[in-house]
């Protein structure tokens, strides 16, 4: 190799790593979840009375362990407000499930695009 190819060579690995160290204090090391921790519990707690008693869905466990690994927020089910949001999202479950169910799918299968503020926690059981 001559003196001219090494030196083209050493100047772009040089200017290659420059870059990348330039745009990676570009980029936040974590962004935080677009769900808050209160909201999504609820969400959640909403979602496993609706796979519980709706036919044809099941909780999106990629999601979920998506948002546990950004969060932080391990055994979301064990959380207090989550085992209240259950009870009262169990009771309304039961007073009228065909509505409950179509109101959860509309707002939380992803194959429906939830709403903008709602996390796509469940999935169709044929999607498996």
């Amino acid at each position: 190799m001559t003196y001219k190819v090494t030196k083209q060579i050493a100047v772009t690995v040089l200017l290659l790593g420059m870059t990348s160290a330039a745009f990676a204090q570009l980029v936040p090391a974590s962004l935080p979840p677009r769900v808050s921790r209160q909201d999504f519990v609820a969400h959640l707690a909403a979602a496993m009375a609706a796979v519980l008693y709706c036919k044809g869905v099941e909780l999106n466990d990629h999601y979920i362990e998506g948002y546990e690994d950004a969060s932080g927020l391990n055994y979301p089910t064990l959380d207090a407000d989550f085992n209240q949001e259950f009870t009262r999202r169990e009771r309304a479950v039961k007073q009228d499930p065909v509505a409950y169910c179509r109101l959860a799918v509309e707002m939380y299968q992803a194959d429906v695009k939830p709403g903008r503020n709602s996390p796509p926690l469940l999935i169709s059981k044929r999607d498996r």
